[in-house]
């Protein structure tokens, strides 16, 4: 068997990647660097809430976690089907996975980690075992940010609520989603202002409708977006739609981002197309117009 590396490891969900998750990997990379050893991430697939049963919309996919993680000048980001390691008990983590898999001889965690068969493990064990074991632990204090702790639930309270402003301030930049335009039902031409429409695999959607700006090849565009079901047409699928400002280029089936600015207005429903085309001036005004 091949000796691994010598590795400082930082263990986390990173759900979002907030300024807390900022925090505890630029700590692991000064470690790493201090202690000459190679800088690790280890997160799970699927996330550990989600294999035990509980339905959480995640702020990130898997493919966005990773792009982010690998972005971050560690030398590995190790992904963990969490089913192979579910069972082991809190000292079968620390000895059998991280020290003698991963050559772990420093690690980094949050304060509230817990981890183990029936998460019985927390930092006091792991102070514990850093002594037993003559490993370097690290354990990185939360961070509290507008009278509260940054964390990935409160970030994805925020959301689902709307409050993209708020959520943008804990997560250190804009709340993104990632996806492909596909056709939709030309109902914003020909009200005259023609949208695209996001097939996302993003699970949180905030609902309303938000000032915005489109990615699409390394460039920015202002937009106004809606979440929701277009109750004046009577539709029951929420979808994505995004009005592009002044912006005339077929985009089918290319892959865009879309950023999130503040939120303008909840979603309701219009007695005639004419009061809706009147509202989407309104948003367009008050998004790249009156804000500005």
């Amino acid at each position: 068997m091949i000796e691994p590396l010598p590795s400082a490891v930082a263990v986390g969900n990173f759900d979002g990647y907030h300024l807390g998750h900022q925090q505890l990997i630029k700590r692991l990379r000064a470690l790493a660097e201090n202690m000459e050893l190679s800088a690790r991430v280890l997160t799970f697939r699927p996330n550990p809430k989600v294999y035990f049963g509980r339905s959480i919309p995640l702020i990130f996919t898997d493919q966005q976690k990773a792009r982010i993680l690998r972005s971050q000048k560690v030398d590995e980001v190790i992904f963990q089907p969490f089913g192979r390691i579910a069972h082991l008990s809190a000292k079968e983590f620390v000895c059998r996975f991280l020290i003698s898999r991963l050559g772990m001889r420093a690690l980094v965690v949050g304060e509230n980690f817990r981890f183990g068969a029936g998460r019985t493990g927390d930092t006091d064990f792991l102070k514990d075992m850093a002594f037993s074991e003559g490993f370097h632990l690290e354990v990185v204090p939360s961070l509290t940010c507008n009278n509260g702790r940054v964390s990935s639930s409160r970030i994805r309270e925020l959301l689902l609520r709307g409050d993209v402003e708020e959520a943008a301030h804990l997560l250190g930049r804009h709340y993104f989603i990632d996806g492909v335009v596909v056709s939709g039902e030309g109902r914003g031409r020909k009200l005259g202002f023609p949208t695209i429409n996001l097939r996302t695999e993003n699970q949180v959607l905030p609902n309303g409708v938000f000032a915005t700006r489109v990615e699409w090849k390394n460039k920015l565009f202002p937009a106004v977006t809606n979440i929701g079901s277009s109750p004046t047409f009577s539709r029951s699928v929420r979808k994505v739609e995004t009005h592009i400002i002044d912006f005339d280029q077929q985009i089918y089936q290319n892959q865009v981002r879309l950023h999130f600015l503040y939120k303008l207005r909840n979603e309701f429903r219009f007695d005639t197309a004419a009061e809706l085309v009147a509202q989407i001036r309104h948003d367009v005004r008050k998004a790249f117009v009156d804000k500005n």
